[in-house]
């Protein structure tokens, strides 16, 4: 009898030191994750109500390889991917490992996931993967979280090497909620080299109008070359209206396209963008374009950039064709930008006072005062 009472007291006590130590795994995995050294990249809930479940869109296919994909839903627990839909999430989510999609990218994976009002969000971290192959890698992957607020990090590995087709289009589209400075590495795309893809920044940033600030890299294409393709910065960054001062080096620095424009190629790119100040070196830059220009190339690419005051000159070559009927691809193009005191060159001759004079009015330069010669140039150019 007495044998038996102490097998019991060990028995208990083993238990109390397994329970023990499995809740001490818990308490550091929480830990860790709450220091942040263990989360790859997080979701953190700021503000209102959790959800219960997060559901990521059903445009993503979810990770080639379950195994290896890993989610934390706020407990501190890692997980392999099962389904689409996180369940019993509390305070924050995280992922890390391998998300990649049998495509080797991340298409529409977070799309409208964060998007209640009734919670307010922040990202953090990183996804672990860098995609396999580029093509709309990180299409749709943020569209319409509309309830985040603050990127503390770089949430998507930097992309090097060839540029591929819709690979950013509409990546952040209508994330208005984001306010201040976009961090260092975002969309840092000054590692890419050879020649544009179609869409590749279509929509990109589209109306996130409470980032005040870009990082170096930013949508920097000063190492592309070749000819371009069409809608390549179409939308990139309409109405981002909060952005103050100069932009980025190399940002949309088309300086090293040659062949034909293309169809849409700056089309509203920076649309209503009236915060900043400077244009970089290289911005627009079609000095080495020859041939037709294409429909709706430069329609209102820089419309209400009001607040712009360097004398930026904007170079197109002289064997771009234009006549007084295809003219029309400029309408608004540099319109409303009323303390810019710059100048669009043909060649090595003002545009305006070189090639055919609209055969109606387009507005290229209404309201774009400051111009040299603003007052004296054809009413259907204003």
């Amino acid at each position: 009898m007495r044998r038996a009472i102490i097998a019991l007291c060990v028995l208990a006590a083993v238990l109390e030191c397994a329970a023990g130590d499995q809740w001490r795994n818990m308490l550091m995995a929480r830990h860790r994750a709450a220091a942040g050294t263990d989360v790859g990249f997080r979701v953190t809930f700021l503000t209102g109500t959790t959800p219960t479940n997060i559901v990521l869109h059903a445009s993503y296919t979810g990770p080639a390889t379950a195994a290896a994909a890993l989610y934390d839903a706020g407990d501190g627990v890692w997980r392999a991917y099962t389904a689409n839909t996180i369940s019993n999430v509390t305070g924050y989510v995280a992922f890390k490992g391998n998300w990649l999609n049998a495509a080797g990218g991340y298409q529409g994976m977070f799309y409208s996931t964060f998007a209640s009002a009734a919670y307010t969000c922040k990202f953090s971290g990183a996804l672990e993967t860098t995609p396999t192959a580029f093509s709309s890698c990180y299409r749709d992957i943020f569209r319409g979280c509309t309830a985040v607020t603050a990127i503390e990090d770089n949430p998507l590995p930097i992309l090097t090497g060839t540029p591929a087709a819709s690979m950013f289009a509409y990546a952040c589209y209508d994330m208005y909620g984001v306010t201040g400075s976009l961090p260092a590495g975002f969309m840092d795309t000054s590692g890419l080299t050879g020649t544009p893809a179609a869409s590749m920044f279509a929509y990109a940033c589209y109306d996130m109008s409470g980032v005040t600030a870009l990082p170096a890299g930013f949508m920097d294409t000063s190492g592309l070359t070749g000819t371009p393709a069409a809608s390549m910065f179409a939308y990139a960054c309409y109405n981002m209206y909060g952005v103050t001062g100069s932009l980025p080096t190399g940002f949309l620095d088309t300086s090293g396209l040659t062949g034909a424009p293309a169809e849409s190629m700056f089309r509203l790119a920076c649309y209503n963008m009236y915060g900043v100040t400077a244009l970089p070196t290289g911005f627009m830059d079609t000095s080495g374009l020859t041939g037709a220009p294409a429909e709706h190339a430069f329609r209102y690419a820089c419309y209400f950039m009001s607040g712009v005051t360097n004398a930026y000159t904007f170079n197109m070559s002289s064997n771009i064709t234009f006549d007084s009927t295809n003219v029309v691809t400029l309408t608004a193009g540099f319109a409303n930008m009323p303390k810019w005191g710059g100048q669009v060159m043909w060649g090595t001759n003002v545009l305006v006072e070189a090639i055919p004079i609209p055969s109606a009015d387009i507005d290229t330069f209404q309201g774009s005062t400051n111009m040299p010669n603003y007052s004296t140039i054809n009413a259907n150019w204003k």
